[in-house]
């Protein structure tokens, strides 16, 4: 997905590289932002399961919501109290 960035022969910083991260190097600053981030999300999105993660982006929502209602009846009746 990535194209391996080649490395100059002599370099003196290669062998601790290659011993820290392996032998595939990259270049990511040359590639568009816009190119980078599909890649990404490409790569990403074939790691997942997107049914989950819509399922879980939906739950999240609903009780979102339901977490602004209860603040707002709590608030009402904080209100309803301070009246009295």
């Amino acid at each position: 997905m990535l194209n391996e960035t080649p490395r100059p022969p002599h370099d003196s910083r290669a062998p601790a590289f290659v011993a820290k991260y392996g032998d595939l190097a990259v270049e990511l600053d040359a590639l568009p932002v816009e190119e980078l981030e599909r890649r990404i999300r490409s790569s990403v999105e074939e790691h997942i399961n997107l049914d989950a993660l819509e399922e879980s982006r939906r739950q999240e929502r609903e009780q979102r919501e339901e977490m602004r209602e209860l603040a707002e009846e709590l608030a009402e009746d904080w209100q309803d109290r301070q009246a009295d």
